[in-house]
């Protein structure tokens, strides 16, 4: 239970519940038979069921909502507690949409003229949200009217590191001149911090709105304030209006995630900070920050006015970025890249930009603007492209108001049609080889010195890294000792133990538009790698569990490619010859370390020399073949600086269809200040 102070008054936040049976349409709340509802009494029962809010549901049915309005949210509304004050219990359970839509969803409060409403606030299906999963649903002629309120969403108010995919939203989501953290989808969309150790990120992907967004400030097509909030493959297409910091994608965005593979469309006013897909961008230079976008909305507005980014604290921080200088009527923009309409509805402008039409992220069609492949072919999940997916194809065929339209949207333009047959033929009887969506594995081993002047303070480090795209559910790994780990679907995790320090992550690589699976041991002493197979040539399992219940091995050998030989592992420690840990030096300065006995008799060997200064971000890395172990030391200003010195070996090679790298390394640290 965490204690929050908002609009001067206090509210305690719960995300913890006790899971009772409640009554619905079918099921018993969990991961293999979850709730079923089926009508609109059974989601109000949700709603007014908090006990409930850890467990598993599914729609079963298209809900009608026509004649039930609300004054509140439907889910996890605020709630006046005499005793606590103001009280959210948010969702933390899993909804799933099951490809149905709830039509009719009208929330409306006391009315625009009203004073400051506290208990209105939290507003959408869904008041908040937190470490639940929302997916496959899609929301028509939906009305949310907040007035004064804040966080204000057509699908969910306030989204704490919870994980959003493939939920689309038609409607209208209304706030006033006073208002703030209006989405429409999602009002404001941030992480969960547990310690420094430990946060869990939200996340939206293959998401869309579409209709309508009024408010105050932070007010954008599809979020309102995005914080910590990955933001994969959504668009909106909405005439969004407000105060100040106002996008048409997004509102206002600090983060240090990515925001990639998304576009807005339609039209955006405001008073300052106004932009096309952000209004207020304050993402700083470490952040991952905006990859693979586009805008082509009309923008107005009077100060920090942008047909991309109304307002930047960092330009560079977008990449690969445009916008449609025509629509806009703005010329100028923070980071991205000014185009016309006519190169806009060119292909070649976005594939010489590295956007993905391969795999496919995106695709277009004629002239017009990209837009984003949502499916895979294999409608039906049978492996196989075939007469099966045409079938559902012509179920649906030229629909338009039919959400993702069971999966047959193919090109994500929401509608089917021959742009989506065209997709289907092309790929006819293929067949989906599960390898195809494992990009790569990597896996190393490495001990690493801490003080190069004390050999006993070292770390022996296990890391796994494993890239996929985004049908992946869970990842396990098997060593032949039957060690096994399993990287779960969620952000960065940090676990502390008797035997070391570990860690997981799942997060999107910008550089990739792959995600990220990891896994790193931080051991204490060596004979705990033994638990890893490293000290000879042994073989890991990779399991990779697919959402449509899909599971596929891969072994990988960890030692010198087709040889029954180990992987040799560095055991010298890193010295550095002329500059030692805590020197004060000038520049230009020689560098020059001892040279790594081993260099000359082993192949795909290297030394990685690296410097990074905290402060200004500055960072050169060298990845050096064996030589002479002297090279010149850039002119660096003054401050500290880090430095890490490195002897590795490495291979590449294939293994089932499959990149794969393994690698041991040996590395010392070094820090060193630089004086005039």
């Amino acid at each position: 239970m965490v204690k929050n102070y908002l609009f001067g008054f206090s509210f305690y936040l719960l995300t913890g519940c006790v899971c009772l049976y409640g009554q619905y349409s079918g099921g018993n709340g969990t991961v293999s038979d979850p709730w079923q509802i089926a009508s609109a009494e059974d989601l109000v029962t949700l709603g007014q069921s908090p006990e409930d809010y850890c467990s598993n549901f599914i729609l079963v049915a298209d809900i009608d909502l026509k004649y039930i309005p609300f004054m509140s949210a439907v889910i996890a509304p605020i709630r006046y507690d005499p005793n606590s004050g103001y009280v959210v219990i948010a969702f933390s359970g899993v909804f799933d949409g099951n490809s149905k839509c709830i039509y009719n969803l009208t929330i409306d409060t006391l009315g625009d003229s009203d004073p400051v409403n506290d208990d209105a606030n939290y507003l959408g299906l869904f008041g908040q949200c937190s470490q639940a999963v929302i997916k496959n649903l899609t929301i028509k002629n939906g009305s949310v009217n907040g007035g004064n309120s804040s966080y204000v969403g057509g699908l969910c108010g306030y989204n704490e590191a919870s994980h959003i995919t493939r939920c689309l939203y038609e409607g209208e989501v209304k706030g006033n001149v006073y208002s703030d953290n209006i989405g429409g989808l999602v009002g404001y969309s941030t992480w969960l911090w547990f310690s420094d150790d430990y946060l869990e990120e939200a996340k939206l992907e293959y998401c869309g709105m579409i209709g309508c967004v009024t408010g105050g400030y932070r007010v954008g097509g599809l979020v309102g304030q995005c914080g910590a909030s990955e933001t994969i493959a959504c668009f909106a297409n909405t005439t969004t209006t407000g105060v100040d910091s106002v996008g048409g994608l997004l509102g206002e965005y600090w983060s240090h995630v990515a925001i990639a593979n998304c576009y807005a469309l339609g039209q955006v006013t405001g008073e300052s900070s106004v932009g096309g897909l952000i209004g207020y961008s304050q993402v700083i230079a470490e952040d991952k920050g905006i990859s693979n976008c586009y805008s082509a909305c009309k923008v107005n507005g009077d100060y920090h006015v942008g047909g991309f980014i109304g307002y930047a604290e960092n330009e560079g921080v977008v990449h690969n970025c445009f916008w449609d200088i025509d629509i806009s009527g703005i010329g100028d923009s923070s980071g991205s890249e000014g185009k016309t309409t006519d190169e806009m509805h060119d292909s070649s402008t976005f594939i010489n930009a590295g956007w993905d039409f391969v795999r496919p992220i995106w695709g277009i069609q004629g002239q017009d603007y990209p837009k984003l492949a949502w499916n895979n072919p294999d409608i039906d999940n049978n492996s196989i492209v075939n007469w099966n997916d045409l079938a559902q194809i012509t179920a649906q065929w030229l629909l338009k108001d039919c959400g993702w339209c069971d999966n047959s949207d193919l090109t994500g333009d929401l509608a089917v049609d021959i742009f989506d047959l065209n997709y289907l033929v092309n790929r006819w009887l293929d067949i989906d080889q599960m390898s195809d969506h494992i990009f790569s594995i990597t896996i190393g081993v490495g001990h690493d010195y801490s003080s190069p002047n004390d050999d006993n303070d070292t770390e022996y480090n296990f890391e796994l890294k494993v890239m996929t795209d985004n049908t992946v559910d869970h990842i396990d790994f098997i060593t032949t000792s039957n060690h096994s780990v399993q990287i779960p679907k969620r952000g960065y995790w940090a676990s502390e133990g008797p035997d070391g320090n570990f860690y997981t992550d799942w997060d999107y690589n910008v550089d990739l538009n792959a995600y990220e699976w990891s896994y790193e041991a931080e051991l204490f002493n060596l004979d705990d790698l033994q638990d890893y197979d490293t000290s000879g040539y042994g073989e890991y399992e990779i399991i990779i569990y697919y959402q449509n219940g899909h599971i596929h091995s891969v072994t990988i050998p960890f030692g010198v490619p087709e040889t029954t030989n180990p992987l040799p592992q560095p055991v010298q420690i890193p010295l550095l010859i002329e500059i030692n840990d805590g020197d004060y030096i000038t520049t230009p300065e020689s560098v020059a370390w001892e040279p790594w006995s081993a260099c000359n008799s082993l192949q795909n060997s290297l030394i990685y020399f690296g410097l990074d200064h905290d402060e200004s971000g500055e960072e050169f890395k060298y990845l050096l073949k064996c030589e002479d172990g002297v090279s010149e030391m850039p002119h660096l200003h003054e401050g500290e600086w880090e430095s890490s010195l490195a002897f590795a070996v490495w291979y590449d090679f294939m293994q089932n269809n499959v990149p794969v790298s393994i690698y041991k390394y040996t590395e010392s640290d070094y820090d060193f200040i630089i004086i005039p």
